[in-house]
């Protein structure tokens, strides 16, 4: 078959890729992924939608050394989705400061308030409806009761707010620095919820310099490399 770009790895980034670049109807994408797909929920495995643990039966079972003797597992997830599939989940949002950053590096179109309406869009949160989250997206986002959280978590709860510190109701606001949610399987709904300005007419990486994204010319496809694992695993 003739394809007019071929990706290496359904997951966190592959997975975005084909969904957008699908898109155009003239375009031809082959997708390549060493794990299984599960096209609905229903026949999604149940350590794949449980968000609390990490899934390892869809690992590749890589072992890392962060430093010299001492080694444990690598955990990268082989199904589509990736990584993304098998990590306990989170709704996790850069702060301002950091899309700021990356804006003043030369990305332009990543400001805060370039991503926000990306983040809204993407969103379902079921906790707060107002101008910083979104009521309608794909991804539903909520926060955990404290009758959800196991004895450790109160424990470490009750001993922060002895020790002092505050409690900070919506991590997803963007004065907060991070945040807990749960696994949305990778799914066509749920990975074309992107920046429309993603990718630019040429196919790269809008905002970003070309040089700095992986790829490969394959007759006359496109090669673009979004296995995720880092390269000493390959």
């Amino acid at each position: 078959m003739a394809a007019s770009y071929v990706i290496v790895g359904a997951g966190s980034a592959g997975s975005v890729l084909a969904a957008r670049l699908t898109e155009n109807p003239a375009a031809e994408v082959l997708l390549i992924e060493a794990g299984p797909d599960y096209p609905s929920s229903e026949e999604t495995p149940a350590e794949l939608r449980d968000a609390r643990s990490v899934a390892g039966t869809h690992d590749w079972e890589y072992v890392a050394s962060p430093v010299s003797g001492r080694s444990g597992p690598y955990r990268r997830g082989k199904v589509v989705g990736g990584t993304s599939s098998i990590n306990a989940a989170l709704a996790v949002r850069g702060t301002p400061a950091d899309f700021g950053e990356w804006a003043a590096l030369g990305c332009s179109e990543w400001g805060w308030d370039d991503v926000l309406p990306f983040f809204l869009r993407l969103e379902n949160d079921l906790d707060y409806r107002d101008d910083l989250h979104g009521a309608s997206g794909p991804v539903p986002v909520r926060r955990w009761t404290a009758q959800e959280l196991v004895a450790e978590q109160k424990a470490f709860y009750y001993a922060c707010r002895a020790a002092g510190f505050g409690e900070i109701p919506d991590h997803n606001h963007p004065t907060a620095a991070q945040a807990r949610g749960h696994r949305i399987p990778r799914d066509p709904a749920a990975v074309r919820c992107w920046p429309s300005s993603l990718l630019d007419s040429g196919g790269n990486l809008a905002g970003c310099e070309p040089s700095r994204c992986r790829g490969s010319a394959l007759g006359s496809s496109r090669g673009l490399d979004a296995a995720g694992a880092p390269a000493g695993f390959r």
